[in-house]
């Protein structure tokens, strides 16, 4: 769950990097608090280091190139099934 919160904070802050009040700063104070578990949880190292490592990816998502959502898939041409006659005709009909 914290990682699909995580990657919607990146699209979101990459779009709106104006939101650093809002995002940013509770991401910092979130590190901080990630960084201060390791001491108390030295068997989750590995887990708490991947959210650290996770959560400053989205910290820098303003400076990194825009994401795109199912880049090599585009929509088919649309062709429409009215020549240009019928255009002419239903246009005459409208006025």
């Amino acid at each position: 769950m914290r990682d699909y919160i995580l990657n919607i904070l990146f699209k979101v802050y990459q779009y709106r990097p104006d939101l650093k009040a809002r995002i940013g700063d509770e991401l910092e104070h979130h590190c901080e608090n990630l960084k201060e578990a390791i001491a108390s949880n030295p068997d989750r190292v590995d887990q708490i280091q991947a959210e650290i490592d996770h959560t400053c990816e989205v910290l820098e998502a303003p400076n990194k190139e825009m994401v795109k959502n199912f880049p090599k898939i585009s929509p088919e041409p649309f062709e429409t099934a009215i020549d240009e006659e019928q255009l002419k005709a239903h246009s005459t009909q409208i006025e």
